[in-house]
């Protein structure tokens, strides 16, 4: 399923961020949880603006969510578009397509430092960034990134069709990721580094009953290799150390997340990047709060990430007004 996120229809409405202003709160993030948060921040007439690189976070990379409450089967897209056009409604400045290089928590008033140069102030901070691909980091892979070597089946799914791909990872992302590809490929090959897959039992059934599927177990990645494209993967037995080849046209990697934090500052993270949070979503830095996958919370899932979002606005609301 190709992903169509229609944010063009909703551009003309949108406020620029002000450099000269200090915000109640700025939310850095764009998915489900920094959504909402805008979305309770809003409702409670407080002075918000977001900053983000994406709109509709680890969503936007899987093709239907079939666990949001009230909707069976609904699209990605659909979900994003949804949450977006519900935003858009408070008028709220947004800044697209940016990076956070760093944040300056020494004062009262918070300042977010960009990539591109440009500072905003704010009296208080939700870091809602999720989560990115974990990379193999083995020899070509990111010579190959673009050229076989990808991270989204919903994005580079369609090219693989009646094409052989791998699959890294047997967790419930690689599992998923190759039910995707049932839908392009003419066979798919999942590499697990366990003796057995470790997704979802629904999951399982539906990959293992399919012919066209077949799974490497006890075994992990070495190389990947090719010409102008990936030609082939070269893995390695955990149990005898012995090295197999795997003809492949591309190799998706699914071997899990980490956390988007690297300008988060190290006092309120844990040791795998994730920051800290209290119940409330604060952390240890007052005025800095966070909320979805970025943080400790567990169980990464679209709904709990949402409701974090929830949480940390009325938190933040809680905070900006006994200030």
């Amino acid at each position: 399923m190709d992903l169509n996120i229609n944010l063009a229809s909703f551009s003309s409405s949108e406020k620029n961020i002000s450099e000269n202003e200090i915000y109640d709160v700025l939310i850095i993030g764009g998915g489900p949880a920094a959504l909402n948060a805008v979305l309770y921040t809003a409702r409670k007439k407080l002075n918000v603006a977001v900053i983000t690189d994406d709109i509709g976070g680890q969503i936007a990379t899987s093709s239907s969510i079939e666990n949001w409450i009230g909707d069976v089967d609904i699209s990605s897209s659909e979900l994003v578009n949804r949450f977006y056009a519900h935003i858009q409604k408070f008028d709220v400045p947004i800044k697209k397509n940016t990076k956070v290089s760093s944040i300056i928590h020494e004062d009262t008033v918070k300042k977010v430092v960009c990539t591109d140069g440009k500072t905003y102030q704010a009296k208080a901070i939700i870091v809602a960034t999720g989560k990115s691909p974990r990379p193999l980091g083995v020899p070509g892979e990111l010579e190959f990134v673009g050229k076989g070597v990808a991270y989204c089946t919903t994005c580079d799914g369609p090219v693989f069709v009646n094409k052989k791909v791998v699959v890294v990872g047997g967790g419930n992302s690689g599992v998923e990721a190759a039910i995707d590809m049932l839908s392009y490929a003419s066979e798919v090959v999942i590499v697990q580094n366990l003796s057995e897959l470790t997704a979802d039992p629904v999951l399982m059934d539906k990959v293992l009953n399919d012919n066209r599927v077949s799974v490497v177990y006890d075994s992990v990645c070495v190389r990947i290799e090719g010409t102008n494209s990936v030609e082939r993967l070269i893995v390695k037995s955990t149990k005898t150390d012995k090295e197999e080849t795997i003809n492949t046209d591309g190799i998706f990697v699914e071997i899990g997340l980490i956390p988007a934090s690297n300008f988060v500052p190290d006092m309120i993270k844990n040791k795998m990047g994730e920051i800290e949070i209290n119940v409330d979503c604060s952390t240890k830095i007052a005025g800095i709060f966070a909320a979805g996958d970025v943080t400790t919370v567990p169980f990464k899932q679209v709904v709990i990430a949402a409701g974090e979002g929830a949480k940390a606005a009325l938190a933040v609301y809680n905070y900006v007004i006994t200030l």
